[in-house]
This record gives C-alpha cells, sequence and structure tokens, in this order.
C-alpha cells in the first residue's frame, strides 16, 4: 500500500492502526489442518480506535487506502466525522444501512467527501476522469477480517444525486440491466466506460461515490466488479482474470 498514504492513516488512527507487511492476505494453516485466511490489515487494532470500522478498501498505485465504516441507526453520522468518531467536516468512507457488512449485496457504496486537500475521495473525480488513469488503474481491493474481495473497475462517470440504493432494486434483473444499459449510454466530459465489460445481474458490483465538482446536484461514481470466485480441480478457490 501507498507508504505515504500510511504515514496519513497511521497518524489519523494515533499509530494505533498497523498494516501487515503483505499486499495481499495470505493463508496459513489451523491447529485442525485446515487454511485459514490472515488479513494484511489489523482489524483488532483498528477495532479497538473505533468498532465501527469493518473493511479496508485500497487502489494499488493511488492515494485512496482507507478504512470504511457504518454507523448502525445513523447513515449521516460519518458525513461530518472522522474515522475516529471525532467531528470533522473531511468525514471519513462509510457504507448506509441499505448495505449489509459482508460486500455481498448486489451493489454496494462507499461514500466519501471530494475533499479539497485530496484525501478520502478527493482525487477520485480527477484521476478517474482521464483516459490513461482510468485504463491504468482498474483494480480495488476490498479487505475484511476474514476475507477480501478483488473488484475491476469499468466505469467512471458523472450522474445524478438520486440515492442509488433507495430507488432501484438492484436485486430485479430488469432494473439491474436498464439501469447499466442507461449508465453506458453516458456521453459526458468526464466519463470512461469500458464497454466491453458485459455485466450480468447476478455479478456484485461496488461503486464509488463523491461529490462532483463544479455542479453540487450530481456526483461522480466510479464502479468495479467483482471478480467471480470459483472452484478448481482440488476444491480450493481461485478468482477468474
Amino acid at each position: 500500500m501507498n507508504n505515504g498514504i500510511w504515514k496519513r492513516a497511521a497518524a489519523l488512527l494515533c499509530a494505533c492502526v498497523m498494516l501487515l507487511g503483505v499486499a495481499m492476505g495470505t493463508s496459513a494453516a489451523s491447529p485442525g489442518g485446515e487454511t485459514k485466511y490472515v488479513s494484511p490489515v489489523n482489524f483488532t487494532a483498528l477495532k479497538k480506535v473505533n468498532p465501527d470500522v469493518y473493511a479496508w478498501i485500497d487502489i494499488p498505485d493511488t492515494d485512496i487506502s482507507y478504512p470504511v465504516v457504518n454507523r448502525a441507526g445513523d447513515d449521516s453520522f460519518y458525513l461530518t466525522r472522522n474515522v475516529l468518531g471525532k467531528k470533522d467536516k473531511k468525514g471519513a468512507l462509510f457504507t448506509e444501512s441499505y448495505n449489509n457488512l459482508r460486500f455481498t449485496d448486489r451493489v454496494t457504496v462507499i461514500y466519501g467527501h471530494n475533499t479539497l486537500d485530496g484525501s478520502l475521495f478527493g482525487t477520485l473525480q480527477k484521476d478517474y476522469s482521464n483516459a490513461k488513469f482510468f485504463k491504468e488503474h482498474k483494480k480495488i481491493m476490498v479487505y475484511l477480517p476474514d476475507g477480501e474481495f478483488e473488484y475491476t473497475v469499468f466505469a467512471a462517470v458523472p450522474y445524478s444525486n438520486v440515492h442509488l440504493l433507495y430507488y432501484y432494486d438492484f436485486t430485479r434483473p430488469r432494473v439491474f440491466n436498464a439501469f447499466f444499459k442507461n449508465l453506458y449510454s453516458i456521453r459526458a466530459l468526464e466519463a470512461n466506460i469500458d464497454r466491453k465489460v458485459i455485466l450480468n445481474p447476478d455479478d456484485d458490483i461496488l461503486i464509488l461515490s463523491t461529490c462532483l465538482k463544479g455542479n453540487s446536484n450530481k456526483r461522480y461514481l466510479v464502479l468495479a466488479v467483482k471478480k467471480r470466485p470459483v472452484q478448481n480441480s482440488l476444491n480450493e478457490e481461485r478468482v477468474l482474470p
């Protein structure tokens, strides 16, 4: 993970958070001989600082590498509070009660402010509106205490500020297909879309959502599809390319 970002995150968490010295999760043998996932994020330390931390998002070779929080019963809490739960207009990266904490919903939305200093999602619009950057930074990792997911970015677009998870039931194939058909038709100046990516209604989608600079009535969305796990001949999980 980006060393500069880690230093900032470590300071923010009062030096209580520590990332392990690996870029990806590893496995270790349990006493029973079963393989056990070992997260590269020290969630035990994170949760001692703030129990609302439940995930970590990392976009390799960018400044985006942060904890993700969720406050049960108060979806707006982290709009104005940082990852320590302290008042801060920059807020934190968070999900709402519309999503579970396992990243297994059809569509999961992570919200973050488009900050002036570039922290959190402050570089999202600037970076992903650049076609070259978009092509070269397709990978998003989400880490949980007991697993990890890899996503592939397929679109970055200005969009209306409609509440996606309230207005769209993405579990309905017709709704899913109609939404993404409309999204693929966007031709805005700051839009980048890989139209070679064909989505299915059973795909899991991650959306990073932030304010659109220059138009307070819109959002800037970065959308990514989860890589599908499959079983190989040894009955071990692998991921499709």
